[in-house]
C-alpha cells in the first residue's frame, strides 16, 4: 500500500500554518512588552538571549586627613606659642627646653616634622636655622662656624641637632687647590673640618 504525497495546495498551506505560529509566538511578547514600558526586544534576543547590561560598582571615597599647618613661631618676652590650623595654639613654658636644629635641606624637613610633632608639647620648642643649599665645603657661600656660633648664644639650646653634608659632593678648596670630591685629601680635609665643628659645640656645653 502507498501513501500519496501531499499535493502543491497542502503543501503551501503547511508553510503559511507554519509562519502564522511563528508570528503569533514572536509578536504577542513584543506588544506585552511595549505596553509594559520596558524595551522591546527583537527576534534575535528571543533566540539567543539578550546580553545583559555590566553591573556599575559604587566608587566608596576614603575621607582625607588634613596635615595641619605649622606657623612661624611668635615669641613674646618669656612665653613661646607654635600656632596650628586645626586647634587652638598650645602656650609654651617658659622654662621649656629649646632644641636647635641647623644644616642643609634635610634638616629642614626634621625641624619641620618636629615642630608638627612638639606642636601640643609645652615644655619642647624646636628651633630651625637650616640653610637648604649650604654645607662645609662652601664656607665662602655660607659661613657654618659663624652663623652657628650666633644662634647658640641667641637660643642657648638644651640639644643640637645637625644635618650637613647632601650638598658637599663637590670640590674643595685646600691650601689653594682645589680637591676632587672623594679623593685621599678631600676625605682628611673634610674629616678634619667635621670633628673640628662637633668638639667646638661640644665644648660649649651643647649635646650634639
Amino acid at each position: 500500500m502507498t501513501t500519496a504525497s501531499p499535493g502543491p495546495l497542502k503543501r503551501q498551506a503547511l508553510v503559511l500554518a507554519i509562519i502564522g505560529s511563528f508570528t503569533l509566538v514572536t509578536a504577542v511578547p513584543l506588544d506585552a512588552l511595549a505596553q509594559d514600558g520596558r524595551p522591546k526586544r527583537g527576534l534575535l534576543d528571543w533566540l539567543f538571549g539578550q546580553k545583559r547590561q555590566p553591573q556599575q560598582m559604587d566608587v566608596i571615597e576614603l575621607p582625607t586627613r588634613k596635615k595641619p599647618k605649622v606657623k612661624k613661631r611668635k615669641t613674646n618676652g618669656s612665653i613661646t606659642t607654635i600656632t596650628t590650623s586645626d586647634k587652638q595654639p598650645v602656650v609654651k613654658n617658659p622654662d621649656a627646653r629649646h632644641v636647635l636644629v641647623v644644616g642643609d635641606f634635610l634638616a629642614s624637613g626634621l625641624a619641620e616634622g618636629l615642630q608638627v610633632a612638639f606642636a601640643e608639647d609645652p615644655a619642647t620648642i624646636i628651633d630651625s636655622r637650616t640653610n637648604p643649599a649650604s654645607g662645609l665645603v662652601r664656607d665662602d657661600y655660607y659661613d657654618w662656624p659663624k652663623n652657628l656660633r650666633t644662634s647658640l648664644a641667641e637660643i642657648k639650646p638644651a640639644a643640637l641637632l645637625v644635618m650637613l653634608g647632601s650638598n658637599d659632593r663637590q670640590q674643595m678648596a685646600i691650601n689653594g687647590t682645589k680637591e676632587k670630591f672623594d679623593s685621599p685629601a678631600w676625605n682628611e680635609a673634610y674629616t678634619a673640618v667635621s670633628y673640628t665643628h662637633l668638639r667646638a659645640h661640644e665644648t660649649r656645653g651643647n649635646r650634639v
